[in-house]
């Protein structure tokens, strides 16, 4: 049997979960405390996309225009 059969995340708690914490609060809470912030002021996402995702949906009305320059990935 290879040695990796078997192996899977497990959230960062030791436990068998089969997905990481979607929170990543250990992540968080380490960020935090590297900078010396509050957990409340550390923002973790999957990438620039969601980070973007959240932020429109947060802080901008549905429907309303928003101008923004056009960005390219180069």
């Amino acid at each position: 049997m290879s040695p990796c059969a078997g192996c899977h995340p497990t959230g960062g708690s030791g436990g068998s979960a089969p997905y990481p914490d979607p929170a990543c609060q250990e992540l968080r809470q380490a960020a935090a405390r590297r900078f010396g912030r509050s957990e409340r002021q550390v923002f973790i996402g999957n990438g620039s996309d969601e980070i973007l995702a959240f932020s429109f949906a947060a802080f901008f009305t549905p429907g309303a225009p928003v101008l923004f320059p056009n960005v390219t990935d180069i």
